[in-house]
């Protein structure tokens, strides 16, 4: 190689060191070629790298280990709805783990072959009870952060607009849910396998194959909160040039559906200064029960072509939960600058406590609690459990199982109305009559008593 040639290729070649392995990176992409008499041919120049050797006393180290990585600190504990503050850098709880949990749950809640009534009642009735995880329970407040939020500041009034947009929920055999909306928490994905695979007209191409789970909060009483229509620049532009083709072709577009953009929106007063620290770090908690059904799955696949030769499975994991409140925080320092509480009536505004603006001092009032609370399976709090009793019917037919009634209890504990969710046609009646019968202790929150939603299970040999 020519002095001149060499000094040019090497001022275009960059050295890596990866795991001891040393890689040459050329600057243009192209291969370093050295011309030779007759051909040219490609050589790999031999670069001769000594890393400098860090200075280390062997009296005071003689191994020095990798540390394993720090591993996020969820919270255990049920979440307290009267906090005014939030740890610094708070993730709330892990959806993952709770969703797995509960999966199983529902996976082992079949009577076995092998397994009489009433033991399939009392594991049905003790696995109820169980924690999920550490101390949470079925019963528990759950606290998620959903991030990151779309942010934008008005200087002029000093206001942050804050708005996380809603999806709708994917269910089995990719429908979706016409009821119910949903935020995504976390997303695990991983590449599984390739192929060689080929077109009609026999075009090879490697296809890679991916899963992807996304682990969501679906909820049905979303418009209990402050919701907006809501788009980002880009999908503004986007519906502004789809209005001109409208436009032009002499037609009105049609109005599209509230819940397509529909986003949880809020506006937080802070000054220039408070806005630049807070604008990245600002997100939304999502405080919440678990209803049923607790967990179910939706999916979605895309098919692998020759342009984009990568065939996706896409999970959707979805926790079922009631919302309570959602709050708006800033994860830097735990400051809490709005907290948003549902109201019956979703004609008329949302309640919001704006804990930024100074508000007059306002006579004391009994903390605010949520009229109606979901729980899970309330075989283990009654007080009265009447026995269902399988009509002639059923008998004749030999029909057995278990059958689910979702009930409602009053302040009193009482059950004013019943429906069966599940369980044999011929055995609901008699399931949901012995419902009507049953008697359950109060449940109080903050002093006050509230109304229950939730399932009681009947077993018939």
């Amino acid at each position: 190689m020519r002095k001149s040639k060499q000094k040019k290729y090497f001022h275009r070649i960059k050295t890596i060191v990866i795991a001891g392995v040393v890689f040459l990176l050329l600057i243009n992409g192209n291969a370093v070629v050295a011309q030779t008499k007759g051909k040219r041919k490609a050589t790999t120049p031999k670069v001769s790298i000594t890393p400098p050797q860090p200075k280390v006393s062997v009296a005071t180290v003689e191994k020095t280990e990798s540390k394993p990585p720090i591993q996020p600190q969820y919270s255990t504990q049920a979440f307290d709805l009267s906090a005014t503050l939030l740890p610094n850098n708070y993730l709330g709880h892990n959806v993952i783990d709770i969703y797995k949990r509960l999966d199983e749950l529902q996976k082992t809640s079949q009577k076995g072959e092998f397994e009489t009534t009433e033991a399939f009642q009392k594991r049905i009735t003790a696995e109820a009870s169980k924690p999920l995880v550490a101390s949470l329970t079925r019963n528990s407040i759950f606290a998620f952060v959903i991030g990151k939020p779309d942010t934008k500041y008005d200087a002029d009034q000093q206001l942050m607009s804050v708005n996380q947009k809603l999806s709708s929920v994917k269910n089995a055999a990719e429908s979706l849910d016409d009821k119910r909306m949903s935020l995504n928490w976390g997303i695990v994905s991983r590449d599984i396998s390739s192929y060689t695979g080929s077109n009609a007209y026999g075009a090879q191409v490697e296809v890679k194959r991916s899963l992807a789970e996304f682990y969501t909060l679906a909820f049905a009483n979303y418009e209990q909160f402050p919701i907006v229509q809501y788009l980002t620049e880009i999908e503004q532009e986007t519906a502004a040039t789809i209005k001109k083709m409208w436009e032009r072709a002499g037609l009105t577009k049609p109005k599209e559906d509230i819940k397509k953009n529909a986003a949880f929106s809020t506006n937080i007063k802070m000054d220039v200064q408070k806005a630049i620290k807070a604008k990245e770090n600002i997100k939304i908690l999502i405080v919440c029960r678990l209803t049923e059904p607790y967990a179910f799955e939706g999916s979605m696949y895309k098919k692998p072509t020759i342009n984009s030769p990568q065939e996706s499975a896409f999970l959707f994991k979805n926790l079922n939960v009631e919302l309570l409140e959602i709050w708006f925080f800033d994860s830097s320092t735990g400051e809490i600058y709005v907290k948003q509480r549902p109201h019956n009536s979703i004609a008329k505004a949302t309640p919001q406590v704006d804990l930024l603006t100074p508000q007059p001092t306002p006579e004391p009032t009994p903390q605010p609690t949520p009229r109606i609370i979901s729980k899970g399976v309330i075989n283990g709090s009654a007080i009265q459990l009447t026995k269902a009793v399988s009509p002639a019917a059923a008998k004749a037919v030999k029909a057995n199982g278990a059958v689910n009634v979702k009930v409602e209890l009053d302040e009193r504990g009482n059950v004013v109305s019943a429906s069966a969710i599940s369980g044999h046609p011929l055995l609901q009646a008699a399931a949901v009559a012995a419902a009507r019968q049953c008697k359950f202790a109060p449940t109080v929150l903050s002093g006050v008593a509230v109304r229950v939603t939730g399932i009681i299970v009947f077993v018939f040999p």
